[in-house]
């Protein structure tokens, strides 16, 4: 089964959840919003302001990049061979035996009590023009049968109770789950506040934008909705979870999310790929919904849109891959055609840095491995780590953002060769990170340095403290405390609520 825990923040909203967004505008590019991991592996479509908000966080202006390239997509979709459907083995697969690692699956499903399977024959004959004309268009054959649900915006919180039901089913099996190693991250980085719940964010995402998500366990999508039937507003909807319906079949998206859920900065890279596809592919079925509309009846509620505890910055990372995603594979297809988004569903870059520069791409630039960084002995026995992640360069523009202004957080992010950051708890529940970031050159190091000079006062709420003029600095909050070393072409950050614990590791613990 595919499920990324929900401490897995990124994972859990980044991971192929397939939420679509609320999208008033036909004439606008049709962006989704933030998905979600490990629960209802969905993601959403967002407004057009929301779509300026999300590009750059820092300046809320309207973008004049083109429109993902619709044409050369349908010129590139008539050319396409079609797969042909391979044989199904339509044995039930055997039981893992008493002592397996794998959970049996719940027997029945708690979320298959909250859903409505949509199997009225006047639906189903809508569905399967639908899905017909996305596998013709986007030269990929459907593999097997996809069943379709109903659920109701009221029984949202319930279907995701139902759906940590399952999770926390199957992480008793998975050893070091658990721990909310991401919710540690994000608030100590300034994502989110010390007070907000991840698993609340995701729901009000879910909420406030979904329209329908497609779930890797379930093999088969959802449509949010309050009508009885498929209604004129899901065609689009439909279309775009057909997409993620076949690019899972045949290329084992959902495979590629569980093994890289430690590293967000993949997972982002994947989605930008994911849901770049299916928003460009959007775009190839508006005859499809035009010749639907007299069959449909209109929908009876719509998205209200997301509430304000959202976090911007968590909104620009959570929308990101339907919007510079979508960009970024208008592109491919106007180069390559479909063959080339074929190309990197089947090979997924293995970084935001190579979607956010082309050359980069082309040329295959591989991250730079960095090793977890391990301050264990500086700490002593009453840290612990709980968990080791990668942010990358699209995370890392988007968090020096709003202290350094977007151009000198883009420059600052640029050369961005790998990073790896630990998370460690300690006494009172206190979290403490230690990020290691190597970069391509050594006067990126100091471009990412003097980002750092401007974001970490700004994180801290204290002015910095010049230790060595351009190499280290420190910065003393009354919650948050901070420490920075360039060395090279590489630059060490120490964060934690333990002003203690972060000079110790400053002064002793780092290269």
């Amino acid at each position: 089964m595919i499920r990324v825990p929900r401490a897995a923040l990124i994972a859990l909203l980044l991971l192929a959840a397939l939420l679509i967004a609320a999208c008033d505008d036909d004439s606008a590019p049709p962006v989704e919003a933030p998905p979600a991991a490990e629960e209802p592996d969905a993601s959403p479509r967002i407004t057009p302001d929301e779509a300026t908000r999300a590009e750059d966080p820092a300046v809320a202006e309207p973008s004049d990049e083109p429109e993902p390239a619709a044409e050369q997509a349908a010129e590139a979709a008539g050319d396409a061979d079609s797969t042909e459907p391979a044989p199904t083995d339509e044995a039930a697969e055997p039981a893992p035996p008493e002592n397996s690692d794998e959970a049996a699956p719940l027997d029945p499903d708690p979320r298959l009590a909250i859903l409505i399977e949509l199997t009225d024959p006047a639906d189903v004959e809508v569905i399967d023009l639908i899905g017909a004309t996305v596998a013709e268009r986007r030269g990929l054959a459907l593999l097997d049968e996809v069943p379709v649900y109903l659920l109701r915006r009221a029984d949202i919180p319930a279907y995701l109770e139902a759906d940590e039901e399952v999770t926390a089913h199957e992480d008793a099996f998975d050893a070091g789950t658990g721990d909310d190693v991401d919710q540690r991250i994000f608030a100590l980085l300034g994502l989110i506040g010390d007070d907000v719940s991840l698993d609340d964010l995701f729901e009000d995402f879910f909420i406030g934008l979904g329209l329908g998500f497609y779930d890797f366990d379930l093999q088969g999508f959802v449509i949010i909705s309050a009508n009885d039937h498929v209604a004129g507003g899901d065609v689009s909807t439909i279309t775009h979870e057909f997409v993620h319906v076949l690019q899972d079949q045949h290329f084992a998206i959902s495979d590629y999310f569980e093994a890289h859920r430690d590293n967000q900065d993949r997972i982002l890279a994947a989605r930008f790929v994911v849901e770049g596809d299916a928003v460009n592919a959007e775009h190839l079925f508006r005859d499809v919904e035009r010749n639907l509309a007299s069959r449909l009846e209109p929908r009876r509620d719509r998205a209200p849109g997301l509430s304000a505890s959202v976090p911007p910055l968590l909104e620009a990372i959570f929308t990101a891959p339907y919007i510079t995603g979508a960009r970024v594979i208008a592109r491919v297809l106007e180069a390559e055609g479909l063959a080339g988004v074929d190309a990197l569903l089947a090979e997924f870059p293995p970084s935001t840095e190579q979607l956010l520069h082309p050359d980069k791409l082309a040329a295959g630039e591989p991250p730079l491995a960095v090793d977890d960084p391990d301050v264990s002995g500086v700490l002593g026995s009453a840290w612990e780590p709980v968990g080791s992640d990668t942010l990358g360069e699209f995370m890392l523009r988007t968090l020096l953002g709003p202290a350094t202004g977007s151009d000198l957080a883009r420059e600052a992010a640029a050369g961005w060769g790998g990073d790896r950051l630990t998370a460690y708890r300690g006494p009172a529940d206190m979290s403490l990170l230690v990020w290691e970031l190597r970069w391509d050159t050594a006067a990126d190091a100091k471009e990412m340095m003097a980002g750092l000079r401007r974001w970490l006062p700004d994180r801290t709420g204290a002015p910095i403290q010049e230790l060595r003029p351009g190499t280290e600095l420190r910065s003393q909050g009354a919650l948050v405390s901070g420490w920075v070393r360039r060395a090279g072409d590489a630059v060490f950050v120490v964060l934690g609520e333990d002003a203690a614990a972060v000079e110790r590791v400053g002064l002793v613990g780092l290269p």
